[in-house]
């Protein structure tokens, strides 16, 4: 055996090792971690899930889980047992969703009656007390001869004055509202009701395209329940 043979075998052993055979080979990746696979969610059970709204007094989540029931196992005894209580919070929910329909209907229909309305506020400088005031115009015109020719509306007005307190007022733009001496006869309707058969008053400065229909707090309390109001003068 030559002179150092065994060290260089060895230098040989740890060169191929480190290296490979062909100096060119790149060591193996290490293999990809992957996450464990989710285990599979259990199937739903629509009547444990009534039962758990239930006690939860979770109606929108009773109303589901029953709603899944008849759909799914409308024959199964757990659907026959709780069916009963199914249709009945189906009926609630409609019941419900009509009072909804019903209610934003008039909340609507407000809206519209109160854009038909201006209101205006003045300060009494006797007094610093502020007087407030709603005006609209009736839906129907009316046309008078001459002088007054020419399509007019009348115009209501509801006044809380500061020191005269509360005045209804109608008036139109051309034209002599006949009156008596004292009074001036005037019709009032709300909706389909009665009519009611008034004496208006004259404003003080004589102005004859205007009267004061009298009872404020009457007339106002009838106005708020209706949804039309009829005047009728001569």
């Amino acid at each position: 055996m030559p002179p150092n043979a065994d060290c260089a075998w060895t230098r040989k052993l740890v060169f191929r090792h480190i290296f490979g055979d062909g100096g060119t080979t790149t060591p193996a990746a290490p293999p990809v971690r992957t996450a464990p696979a989710a285990p599979p969610k259990p199937a739903a059970d629509p009547a444990r899930e009534f039962a758990s709204a239930e006690t939860a007094k979770n109606v929108a989540g009773q109303l589901a889980a029953g709603n899944a029931l008849l759909a799914q196992h409308p024959n199964a005894p757990e659907t026959v047992a709780l069916k009963p209580k199914v249709v009945a919070l189906q009926e609630a929910a409609r019941a419900k969703a009509e009072k909804a329909r019903v209610a934003a209907g008039a909340n609507a229909e407000r809206a519209r009656l109160a854009r038909l309305w201006g209101y205006a506020h003045e300060t009494d400088p006797m007094t610093s007390k502020t007087s407030h005031s709603a005006s609209t115009d009736s839906s129907n015109t009316v046309e008078f001869s001459f002088p007054y020719q020419g399509a007019q509306r009348g115009t209501l007005t509801l006044r809380r004055h500061a020191r005269h307190g509360g005045d209804v007022i109608f008036n139109i733009a051309r034209g002599q509202l006949q009156c008596d001496v004292h009074h001036c006869p005037i019709s009032v309707r709300f909706d389909e009701g009665s009519v009611r058969c008034l004496n208006a008053g004259k404003p003080s400065d004589h102005d004859s395209t205007v009267t004061f229909i009298p009872n404020y707090d009457d007339f106002a309390s009838r106005m708020l329940k209706a949804k039309k109001v009829r005047i009728e003068a001569t």
